[in-house]
């Protein structure tokens, strides 16, 4: 039930950086570069500022964990599911980068989801919520596997919101072609 406020940058370092969190909220005004691990675990956390990982995330022992800004996500996010025990991450922000998720839980993405860097295959491992809100962004630079953004979903999808695409790499469109940018 604590809150910790940083007004600078916070920078969780690989070798030896473990920020902890349960029940809490972490709120850093510069954002988070996080390239050690970040854990929560029982309750309802939060986590305010944009945060850019390189390491590890880890939601579990049924934990809910709120992201309140921008979360660039090319490291590696667990959020687990066991049994009974449902562990939930919520994007409020722009959730992006080339990581995705495993641990069979639930990642609702209610600002932007922009799988990928330029293009990319996102492995989203367990049930994957897009809000009302949800703006969702693929790039399309040619029809192999690669070239286009796409999403491998291991659960459940549920699709509301808004599809933009971008033609990328002077791609174009021909007739009849067909790209497959979410596999469940």
């Amino acid at each position: 039930g604590s809150e910790l406020q940083v007004n600078a940058t916070v920078d969780n370092q690989s070798s030896t950086g473990l920020i902890s969190i349960r029940g809490s909220s972490l709120i850093a005004d510069a954002g988070i570069i996080n390239a050690g691990s970040i854990a929560m675990t029982l309750g309802d956390s939060t986590i305010q500022g944009d945060v850019n990982n390189t390491g590890t995330i880890q939601v579990s022992g049924g934990a809910s964990a709120t992201f309140y800004d921008d979360v660039t996500q090319n490291g590696t996010m667990q959020v687990s599911s066991v049994g009974s025990t449902n562990s939930v991450a919520v994007m409020l922000g722009a959730f992006s980068g080339s990581g995705g998720f495993t641990g069979g839980g639930d990642l609702f993405a209610l600002g932007d989801l922009r799988p990928g860097n330029s293009p990319a295959s996102v492995t989203f491992g367990g049930n994957l919520f897009l809000g009302f809100s949800s703006n969702v962004f693929f790039e399309l630079g040619g029809l192999g596997l690669g070239e286009f953004d796409q999403m491998l979903i291991t659960g459940d999808l549920n699709l509301t919101g808004d599809l933009f695409v971008s033609l990328i790499d002077g791609h174009t469109l021909g007739f009849n072609q067909q790209y497959l940018i979410g596999d469940i």
